[in-house]
């Protein structure tokens, strides 16, 4: 490993664990909806279906997800970090924030934050703490993987690695959504593996059966992931068409290119095969209009868009867009990005017009060919939906920052050695500086959780939603123990002696699928001895199952209670039965 790897790996890890830490619970993109996938996998043992399609589909609306059109490796490995740590009785619990997107400092935030965040934090926040671990791990193998494709294309230039792996280490963004729940990040990093292999065989000139298969199994395992990296399949039928056009015997080259498919399609194939079932189409595509339908570009304006809104963001939101989406990199930070494009812009024509004998034109067409493919697949999707997000460029992030590192090191490669030295470390100092002190004086004020206090019993996850006490703390009335019951009933128990005490009903199965949880889901603090329970909850409950409720004090985050020493009751089994 050079030594300006390891500097730029150490110094990403710092950075991606830092936004880890100070990023407040689902603040991150659609970070609430990654984890409610994640967590319907691992509560239910089944995967989720689009918003607005349950009914129709004959699956309780529990069963809908925000991203559900997503395919689900990502989320089967959140899940099985769930079970494997108790977690998957866990629930999600946000409060909007009011003023969100107002001109105000608490705009920025998309929830109210409790002070199960404070320090020290819950049981509950450290594990989504821990789970983001993962996103920051994928990072630092994209990071490596970059600079294995640069030393790849460039393997007399040793610079241009170092500098690409410093590029992405001191990319805010890049290590801002490497801190939070994101299947892109994921997707990125198998997508990034899989041009290892594609351009490790460029360099050996060799295409055979193993190399489909390597590649074949990351193809499909980018396809389970994100459906961004689909740009990438015409990149890899080319190449592997061009290697069996050139090889000596087309023959056994023609079968490894049919092997290689077939690993993709055993791998990824089954995903389209359940979209065609569920929703009509390979990509799930009319689902995914139904639920985002208020982002679309209306009918005739797409090219105002893209002018206006779709160009001016993409390349301003891979610097630093944070939050939900809503506090926008610092305007010195967009300046000194257009200084560093320009620059490598110039070693870039530079390369083209004087080109060096120094690179192998062949892997750095292919990278140029994936950050294209990449580019073009994201101006396609944003023809249809307002979505200028610098995030779904991840997929081809390394060659991005190779094809800059390439032109920033022309730049320099004309200085003498003890100025081209300097001009490398005052380059590399001024990139640390930009992003610490993007850190430290843009985001952490940003995310000031004390702009937007949650109630006081108020916390982003709960767990042990499904405990029963026995001896119970909380002794349950009626209805009684395994009652039949074809209309909504009043739930009613003891009260504590406290008058403070507010109380947390849950519906789950015996098996701990989990239907209902008033405080978490509505924000709910029952009082007294009893609910009623509506129509609605009470429509949405399956029939012919034993469910169980049960009801907990809520705890008081504001003295660090734990939802684990509340009292609560033993819990009393019923069934739904279909009405007269």
């Amino acid at each position: 490993m050079s030594k300006g790897l390891l500097i730029a790996a150490l110094l990403y890890l710092a950075l991606a664990s830092a936004y880890v830490v100070k990023t407040p619970a689902f603040e991150g993109p659609d970070e609430n909806d990654h984890w409610f996938y994640a967590w319907q996998l691992a509560n239910s043992q089944a995967m989720p279906v689009a918003r607005f399609t349950a009914r129709e589909l004959g699956r309780p609306v529990i069963d809908e997800a925000g991203l559900a059109h997503h395919p689900p490796l990502y989320y089967a490995l959140l899940a099985g970090a769930m079970e494997l740590a108790q977690r998957r009785d866990t629930v999600a619990s946000q409060l909007t924030n009011p003023e969100n997107l107002q001109s105000t400092p608490a705009g920025a935030f998309l929830w109210l934050h409790g002070a199960d965040e404070d320090a020290p934090v819950s049981r509950e926040i450290r594990f989504l703490r821990l789970l983001r671990l993962f996103s920051v791990v994928c990072g630092l193998v994209t990071l490596v993987a970059t600079w294995v494709l640069a030393r790849l294309a460039f393997p007399r230039r040793l610079a241009v690695a170092d500098v690409a792996a410093l590029l992405l280490a001191t990319m805010p963004a890049f290590s801002f959504h490497h801190a939070v729940l994101d299947n892109g990040n994921l997707a990125a990093t198998f997508a990034h593996a899989a041009l290892v292999v594609l351009c490790a065989a460029i360099t050996a000139k060799r295409f055979d059966v193993r190399i489909a298969i390597a590649g074949g199994l990351l193809l499909g395992l980018c396809l389970v992931t994100k459906l961004t990296t689909l740009a990438l399949l015409p990149l890899f039928g080319v190449v592997a068409a061009i290697a069996v056009w050139n090889a000596p015997r087309r023959g056994p080259a023609a079968i490894a290119m049919l092997v290689g498919g077939v690993v993709v399609a055993a791998i990824a194939g089954w995903f389209f095969v359940r979209n065609v079932q569920l929703y009509g189409d390979l990509l799930g595509g009319a689902a995914h209009e139904r639920v985002y339908a208020s982002i679309r570009v209306p009918d005739g304006r797409a090219i105002e868009w893209l002018r206006v809104g779709f160009f001016p963001n993409i390349f301003t939101s891979l610097l630093g867009m944070f939050g939900n989406w809503t506090v926008p990199p610092h305007a010195a930070l967009v300046t000194f990005g257009k200084v560093i494009a320009a620059v490598a812009a110039c070693g870039v024509v530079f390369n083209l017009v004087k080109p060096r004998r120094d690179a192998r034109k062949s892997v750095v067409w292919a990278l140029v060919g994936a950050a294209g493919l990449v580019f073009l697949a994201t101006l396609h999707f944003n023809l249809t939906f307002r979505q200028p997000q610098g995030r779904y460029l991840f997929p081809a992030i390394g060659p991005i920052a190779i094809v800059l590192a390439a032109g920033l090191v022309r730049v320099i490669t004309p200085m003498r050695e003890a100025m081209r030295h300097g001009a490398g470390v005052l380059f590399a100092l001024t990139l640390i500086g930009v992003a610490l002190l993007t850190y430290e004086k843009h985001f952490v004020p940003a995310f000031d959780r004390s702009l937007v206090r949650a109630p006081p019993r108020h916390a982003s996850l709960v767990s042990a939603c499904t405990a029963r006490s026995s001896p119970p703390g909380i002794v349950l009335r009626g209805p009684d123990d395994g009652a039949r019951l074809d209309l909504p009933p009043r739930l009613s128990w003891e009260p504590l002696q406290d008058p403070d005490a507010r109380y947390a009903l849950y519906v789950f199965t015996p098996a701990g699928r989990i239907y209902f949880a008033s405080h978490e889901w509505l924000n709910l603090e029952l009082e007294g001895d009893g609910y009623d329970v509506p129509s609605v909850l009470w429509d949405s409950l399956p029939q012919g199952e034993e469910l169980i409720w049960n009801v907990r004090r809520i705890a008081d985050r504001s003295r660090h209670e734990s939802p684990h020493e509340m009292p609560t009751g033993a819990g009393r089994a019923f069934v739904r039965s279909p009405k007269p």
